[in-house]
């Protein structure tokens, strides 16, 4: 069997949206890390890549759900995502109420 290349390496290869390692394209992820809604991305773990939220910023509709949510083998094959904290949109926040409210058609 072959053996794979460190988490951390492959990343900075591989980070999607694109963007993240050319400075020339945009990327979602790099946005979001300049608000400080992502506060960091840990790839120290080499089976796992925890991204760490922080929904206290003042432009964030979100919430903390109050547990991580573990996504196997969502970095890639043998590589869990961790979203640390899981966060919900905020019921708050007008837009979230409205996306909790379904529309249903009528016959």
């Amino acid at each position: 069997m072959a053996q794979k290349e460190p988490c951390a390496e492959r990343a900075a290869k591989e980070v999607v949206p694109r963007g993240q390692n050319h400075d020339q394209r945009n990327s979602l992820l790099a946005a979001l890390m300049a608000t400080g809604f992502i506060s960091s991305i840990d790839f120290s773990d080499p089976v796992q890549v925890v991204i760490n939220f922080d929904p206290t910023i003042p432009a964030s509709k979100f919430v903390s759900a109050g547990f991580d949510l573990t996504v196997p083998d969502g970095f890639g094959d043998g590589v869990d995502l961790v979203l640390s904290p899981f966060v919900v949109p905020d019921p708050k926040f007008s837009g979230a109420r409205r996306l909790q409210q379904p529309q249903v058609a009528m016959a």
